[in-house]
């Protein structure tokens, strides 16, 4: 009798983290780009002309920057590199137990389409939140 309510109330705890642990993916989230406003990503591209292997081959580090905005399009692939990849929230990254402690923050300067700021990245909806909006940023 005692073991049976202990495995009750054990599975019982296991639902309540699982519940906590594993959020819906929301559908359909609100687009905006005032301050507190959700900026939603455009969806980042699923296939390239490139392969990895080409891609690792080619890698090099650059010193010599471009003078160009980057676009929405291009921070959103930046950014799937944390983003969702499985309807039960599973993340490109690997994560020990699905817990995803990492979260990704943008300082935009020059990005086409949202003011220069601080971005939270939230996976759920492939979105970002700013959290600072003004910041100046110095030039060389």
């Amino acid at each position: 009798m005692v073991k049976s309510i202990h495995v009750a109330i054990a599975i019982v705890c296991m639902a309540v983290v699982l519940a906590i642990i594993i959020q819906p993916v929301r559908k359909e989230p609100h687009v905006g780009n005032e301050v507190g406003d959700t900026i939603v990503l455009p969806g980042p591209r699923d296939s390239g002309e490139v392969s990895v292997e080409e891609a690792l081959l080619d890698r090099r580090s650059i010193r010599n920057y471009k003078d160009e905005a980057l676009t929405l399009a291009e921070i959103s692939q930046l950014l799937s590199a944390q983003g969702i990849t499985h309807p039960g929230g599973y993340r490109t990254a690997p994560s020990a137990g699905a817990l995803y402690p990492l979260e990704v923050y943008v300082v935009a300067g020059n990005v086409d389409g949202i003011r220069p700021g601080i971005y939270k990245y939230r996976p759920q909806g492939h979105e970002m939140i700013p959290l600072v909006r003004k910041i100046a940023f110095m030039t060389t």
